[in-house]
């Protein structure tokens, strides 16, 4: 009996002992944070419209993070906005988000704006499509630390005639759950 008593207390001292230390080896945690892309642009004389060169966004362009290192990141949705001086009546046309080293997406063939400076909201939870994209864009993002993003498209009236000088601005929005290591 004795001898089994010693060999339950050694199991129970070992099992402590890898508890213990277990728990200390890595401070892991995550943060919810966000990739915010601005553009804005004005069209062109044939009512083209672009990010002019896009804007390049790296891990330090995620507010919020603190000093851990990026250990890895889940994808949680994105939002598309785009509004500006756009008037009822307007269409944006062929509206494709670029990423380098990317196939180029197509968001949208046609976007018809329905009142005077609408504010026109988009998510991917609506579009599984805009979803998949932005989720490979996100992998992308965190496995070489930084994107390079350009949204371009043209904006015409209703019969096609292009629109030139149109301040047009989007905002791109991915949410991400960010783990990290102190």
């Amino acid at each position: 009996m004795k001898y089994y008593m010693n060999k339950l207390c050694v199991i129970l001292l070992t099992l402590l002992i890898l508890v213990g230390f277990s728990s200390c080896e890595t401070d892991d945690y995550i943060s919810r944070t966000n990739l915010n892309c601005e553009f804005q642009s004005y069209t062109s004389k044939t009512g083209f419209f672009s990010s002019n060169g896009g804007g390049s966004y790296t891990f330090n362009d995620l507010p919020g993070l603190g000093n851990g290192s990026i250990i890895g990141m889940e994808y949680q949705g994105t939002e598309l906005v785009i509004t500006g001086d756009l008037r009822y009546g307007d269409v944006i046309r062929d509206l494709y988000i670029d990423v380098e080293g990317m196939t180029p997406f197509l968001f949208s063939p046609k976007i018809d704006v329905l009142k005077d400076y609408e504010v026109m909201v988009f998510d991917t939870a609506k579009d599984p499509e805009f979803y998949d994209f932005m989720n490979s864009v996100m992998r992308r993002f965190y496995n070489q630390g930084g994107i390079n993003v350009i949204v371009d498209g043209y904006l015409t009236n209703r019969a096609g005639i292009p629109i030139n000088g149109t301040k047009i601005e989007i905002y791109l929005k991915s949410y991400l759950d960010v783990r990290l290591r102190e």
